[in-house]
């Protein structure tokens, strides 16, 4: 691939980032979704500009927000989202099921998929979810870092804990219901117990490689096995923390992708920013606009067209296409 061929063959190819937490900018009086901000990392303009076609929108409920106040918070975040994307409905769509992808996409529309992130909102309940199903959410991530009544997270891990008997029962639920699973935040115990419980393929929405950067939240090479095992796909973090530990770059970055294309394949690697939910980035990747800028990179790695293609959305594609 010729350099100068790069800009055509990214705005040509189906791109999605599997994670963002744009959504806790919406109540902010300095930010306004429609427009190009001077803060945050995505916008409309800007997931226009980086040839976005699907978004994943975490709803995250801050830690002051838990346990008691964990519903409340993620309700009002989701009610701002379908606000905003009601305003922008000539260019963003909420989308339930993959034929809503397909009609979005053809109509070019960004295709908005919303996520629950850490299963606190439900409060105890996991009969709530179905409320949640019914509000659009078709993402679910069972904790963040922290025990919750599901699961533990990966700030537990020295406990070995893992799925609750609450935790079991949604797994099936979120099966039954289309809702996909993300293992991003779970304890390593709770990871494994998830992979075989689920009949569906999960995802790790944003982690990468705890063997080229030692931080908590990266996966080990046998969690890489046991995702590539359940078909399913890893989002790859520009999350300087876990790129490098110290001094992190660009080719850094890439070499999270090598590595773990080494490891398990292409077919089972996608994107997944984290942007909005991360304070620091890469100079050459400060905003969602500037994903030309990896695809470009991908092929000075040697990845292939069609390999490039999967990374960049069809392998996140095909997971949607399997679960919701």
């Amino acid at each position: 691939m010729f350099e100068k061929d790069v800009p055509d063959f990214h705005k040509n190819t189906l791109v999605v980032d599997a994670h963002c937490d744009t959504v806790s900018l919406l109540e902010k009086e300095e930010y306004d979704f429609a427009v190009r901000n001077k803060i945050g990392h995505v916008d409309l303009p800007r997931l226009q500009v980086g040839g976005v076609n699907l978004q994943v929108f975490a709803i995250y409920q801050e830690e002051q927000y838990k346990p008691g106040g964990a519903l409340k918070r993620a309700l009002f975040l989701l009610s701002k989202f379908k606000e905003a994307v009601a305003i922008n409905s000539n260019n963003i769509s909420l989308v339930k099921e993959y034929g809503e992808i397909v009609e979005a996409t053809a109509s070019n529309k960004i295709a908005a998929i919303l996520s629950l992130e850490g299963g606190d909102a439900l409060e105890g309940e996991v009969e709530l979810l179905e409320v949640f199903f019914s509000l659009g959410v078709r993402m679910l991530g069972l904790t963040w870092n922290n025990r919750n009544f599901l699961a533990d997270g990966v700030a537990e891990e020295g406990t070995g804990g893992g799925l609750t008997v609450a935790g079991r029962k949604i797994i099936k639920l979120c099966n039954s219901k289309n809702i996909l699973l993300d293992l991003a935040h779970i304890s390593s115990q709770g990871f494994e117990e998830v992979i075989a419980l689920s009949h569906k393929p999960v995802v790790v929405s944003h982690a990468n490689s705890r063997q080229l950067c030692a931080h908590r939240r990266n996966l080990t090479d046998e969690q890489l096995k046991l995702l590539k095992e359940n078909r399913g796909v890893i989002g790859i973090s520009f999350c300087p923390y876990f790129i490098k530990e110290k001094d992190p770059a660009m080719d850094d970055l890439l070499n999270h992708f090598a590595y773990i294309a080494d490891l398990i394949g292409t077919d089972y690697i996608g994107i997944g920013s984290d942007f909005d939910g991360i304070q620091n980035t890469l100079p050459e990747l400060n905003s969602i606009e500037k994903l030309p800028v990896l695809t470009a990179g991908l092929f000075k790695k040697g990845f292939s067209k069609e390999e490039v293609a999967k990374i960049l959305g069809g392998n996140f594609l095909r997971i949607f296409q399997e679960t919701i």
